[in-house]
């Protein structure tokens, strides 16, 4: 059984220049993570997706593996997680010339995770329950109740069965935290998708859960981990 880890850090991030490779008590974002994934002794192979050579050297210096670039299609603004690891599982496959039974897709922006929790998601995917395993926490929910406005000023309302309840009926709602996505590589390739209705999702504390986009953002992880 081979199980990977595969880092996607593509150039041009548009609201923190360098995002991936901002530095971070004097190393970048990327080596933090990378050099998580090593100590934790956990992955076969520590794969970093790029289409960038600067970081690819720099994801080399930290003994990860960068055997080609992804694909400018697959790096632009408009290229999702989904089509990013579609492609660079299925480069490796060939690169590799050997058969990866699970992979575990991870942020370069965000290495501040809990292992101790990524590696409850590995065991939970190992037992062929679920198709993947990603991580999520719990949002208000008010917004149950959100509607799309057109420009026309039509409400049109994402789900309709809360409408009259009262707020204390309503359920609870959760979002994908994009922390790390482990998948069944082959199930992954024939379905090409990372979450399905049969995906498991392991609760996080919101308070820790740091989506890296914003210069703010940035203050945020400082400030949470002490770090100057």
């Amino acid at each position: 059984m081979k199980k990977i880890a595969i880092v996607l850090a593509r150039s041009n991030s548009k609201r923190i220049k360098n995002k991936n490779i901002t530095k971070i008590k004097g190393k970048p974002l990327i080596g933090w993570l990378i050099q998580k994934l090593k100590k934790s002794k956990f992955f076969d192979e520590i794969l970093v997706s790029t289409d960038s050579n600067k970081i690819k050297n720099i994801s080399v210096s930290f003994s990860a593996k960068v055997p080609f670039l992804r694909s400018k299609s697959n790096s632009s603004d408009y290229a999702t997680t989904n089509d990013a690891l579609l492609e660079t599982i299925k480069k490796y496959k060939k690169f590799a010339q050997d058969n990866v039974d699970y992979a575990c897709c991870f942020y370069a922006s965000n290495p501040f995770f809990e292992m101790k929790k990524n590696i409850i998601g590995f065991k939970k995917i190992l037992s062929k329950k679920y198709y993947s395993v990603f991580t999520s926490f719990k949002i208000n929910k008010k917004y149950t109740r959100s509607f799309l406005y057109s420009k026309k000023h039509k409400i049109n309302f994402l789900n309709k069965n809360f409408l009259q309840s009262r707020t204390q009926d309503l359920p609870e709602l959760y979002i994908d935290a994009g922390q790390w996505y482990w998948v069944k590589v082959n199930s992954f390739l024939k379905r090409k998708k990372i979450i399905s209705n049969n995906s498991f999702a392991i609760i996080l504390d919101k308070k820790k859960n740091i989506d890296l986009d914003t210069l703010s953002d940035l203050k945020k992880l400082k400030k949470t981990f002490n770090i100057r």
